[in-house]
């Protein structure tokens, strides 16, 4: 079992770095940055800076009581064989990037869903970038992959040299299982690139000078057709230097097919862009808010509070309207998720027919199910289990209504299961083994009002012993909330 007082070795290192940082930086001035230097974030000289640090702060962390259990007890559970080994559906496949001591950089394999059902699966290795760094004598890290829709018969995969954020692109023929020769390739760069089709990419990068932002992040989305030079891409969009970063997507439903521009100007800020027979037409909508869509439907997650007319919509909520209404001047939202004291919007997952919201009620997770039936949307609660966590992704939101549930709560070790739209049933594929014995423990959950009359509301889930005599607490969770009684 890990200790609990590995909370407090974390703030220790934090308290420990920001005191010594606090006495050794010198008082700045209005003529220099003294630390300037550190923005060249590769150098030499600021990498030594980052060692010393690290090795100031390792050496402190060691002399903590307890330091060298509570190592072991997170490597023996992170270092586990027998952990959960999660996957994402494309085409036909369950793909899965393995980590072990045989792979320390990493193996790219693939089964299907029946054979992920099995105990031990039977996986196909599909890029193994040890031998891929050997080969090619490259310090070759997995970044990721994105795969043309629905089928994945080309994916485009990711490597960078040594972890960077600035990564190489290659096309990948998941048939032949090799990288296509002449395929789509972009060279070091911190690159986001994704498909339309199977001969046309939106291509956000590093075009040359002045096409990146000041964060360092492209500013420039081009469509690129195959067998062209990446040079004599068409230009789609042009954001400004000061923005953060800018990428072009495609959402692929069936039907719709639509090609849209995503401007990040600032962190909680940005501008979609709907791009329609050559034009691009920016969508009114908050900065703040989120937008993106499901079939024929667009969706908006507000982040502040937005006044329409006559209606005052709710900061955290998530809005639905029809795509061609928004795009015609309609605003006639349907408001599918508003919060309140008690209720939280944490995240939103969509499979073929049915929009799947996990939220937090009392800081308990709870999924609503949300299905469009003759126009109308349909709501109906998943029964989950009381305490657990639950996390929602689905199999493949093009076509399927089967989705995965992670559920892992302070008792029971992680798990993983397969759920379907309309039914609380689900299956369950994998699960973490044990790694601390459960018995005579169980979860409460209390809540606590002051006396006075004014004061904070407090909530936690607990895990305690069922002993009268020797009552013990581990508070997992808590929260304060603002509403005074």
């Amino acid at each position: 079992m890990i200790p609990i007082r590995t909370i407090g070795l974390v703030a220790s290192a934090a308290l420990l770095f920001s005191a010594a940082a606090h006495a050794q930086s010198p008082t700045p001035t209005p003529d220099a940055d003294p630390y300037l230097w550190l923005e060249e974030v590769g150098s030499e000289r600021a990498l030594d800076w980052v060692k010393q640090w690290n090795g100031l702060t390792t050496s402190q962390l060691d002399k903590l009581p307890g330091m060298q259990q509570t190592t072991s007890a997170i490597r023996e559970v992170v270092d586990s064989r027998e952990r959960i080994p999660f996957v994402e559906k494309q085409g036909k496949y369950l793909y899965n990037f393995w980590k072990d001591a045989d792979h320390p950089r990493g193996v790219l394999r693939r089964t299907t869903l029946e054979r992920y059902k099995a105990d031990v699966p039977q996986w196909e290795v599909v890029l193994d970038i040890d031998r891929l760094a050997r080969d090619e004598k490259e310090n070759w890290v997995w970044h990721g992959m994105e795969c043309l829709k629905p089928h994945a018969e080309r994916c485009l995969f990711s490597l960078t040299r040594g972890g960077g954020d600035a990564h190489v692109v290659r096309e990948f023929d998941t048939h032949s299982l090799g990288f296509v020769p002449e395929g789509f390739y972009l060279p070091e760069a911190k690159s986001d690139v994704n498909w339309v089709s199977r001969d046309r990419l939106l291509v956000a990068t590093d075009f040359g000078p002045g096409s990146l932002t000041s964060s360092g992040y492209p500013r420039i989305v081009k469509e690129w057709k195959r067998g062209t030079p990446l040079q004599s891409a068409k230009l789609v969009f042009e954001g400004e230097q000061a923005d953060i970063s800018v990428s072009g997507y495609s959402d692929h439903y069936p039907g719709y097919n639509r090609e849209f521009v995503l401007r990040y100007t600032s962190f909680f800020t940005n501008e979609l862009y709907f791009r329609h027979a050559g034009k691009l037409v920016r969508l009114d909508k908050p900065n703040g808010a989120t937008a993106f869509t499901f079939k024929d439907q667009l969706l908006l997650r507000l982040r502040a509070d937005w006044k329409l007319g006559d209606r005052q919509y709710q900061q955290g909520s998530l809005l639905s309207i029809g795509f061609s209404s928004f795009m015609a001047g309609k605003r006639n939202f349907t408001v599918l998720y508003q919060p309140d004291a008690t209720r939280s919007l944490q995240s939103v997952a969509t499979t073929r027919n049915a929009i799947l919201l996990t939220e937090l009620v009392n800081v308990r997770s709870q999924v609503q199910e949300l299905r469009m039936q003759k126009g109308k949307w349909e709501q109906r609660t998943v029964a989950t289990p009381a305490f657990a966590n639950v996390s929602i992704s689905s199999l493949d939101y093009l076509d399927s209504d089967q989705y995965f549930v992670v559920l892992n709560d302070f008792l029971t070790p992680t798990s993983l299961h397969l759920g379907q739209v309309g039914s609380d049933e689900r299956h369950q594929l994998k699960s973490q083994p044990a790694f601390f014995d459960a018995s005579g423990l169980k979860v409460e959950q209390h809540f606590a009002r002051p006396k006075t009359a004014r004061g904070f509301r407090t909530s936690s889930s607990c895990a305690r012993t069922s002993s009268t005599t020797a009552t013990i607490r581990r508070c997992c969770t808590a929260m304060a909330d603002s509403r005074y009684r």
